[in-house]
């Protein structure tokens, strides 16, 4: 499966990528960190993409709707990582097109389940 990480902070990226990797070492993960990054990796097409809420260079909802406004990442789960409840804020996510929540604590559980999820739904759609 091919992921994108969109963020500026690369503990976050790196304690990610290790989460990932720890489910399934044949995932391919791409990192974006600027929006010149963010144009090539779309390119990619990437099966899943991550974002960090608070990234520096881009609003993260706005983001989310530019990408979610192009056909072919219509149907792409886009999942937040963020410090805060998705309860805070879960009408404006759901309205910018985000999938899913994970918190920033990046626990394995969490990180795995949203993987497992992911590779069920895909299975299914196949």
């Amino acid at each position: 499966m091919h992921i994108l990480i969109i963020d500026d902070n690369y503990q976050t990226i790196d304690r990610l990528k290790e989460k990932i990797y720890n489910v399934n070492n044949n995932h391919d993960v791409t990192i974006a960190c600027s929006n010149n990054e963010i144009s090539v990796a779309l390119k990619e097409c990437p099966e899943l993409i991550f974002i960090r809420s608070g990234i520096g260079f881009i609003e993260d909802f706005f983001l989310s709707r530019m990408i979610r406004n192009m056909d072919e990442f219509k149907h792409i789960p886009i999942v937040m990582i963020s410090p805060w409840s998705q309860n805070d804020y879960y009408h404006e996510a759901r309205e910018a097109g985000i999938s899913g929540f994970i918190n920033s604590s990046l626990e394995n559980a969490t990180v795995s389940a949203k993987l497992e999820n992911l590779h069920q739904t895909m299975a299914i759609a196949n």
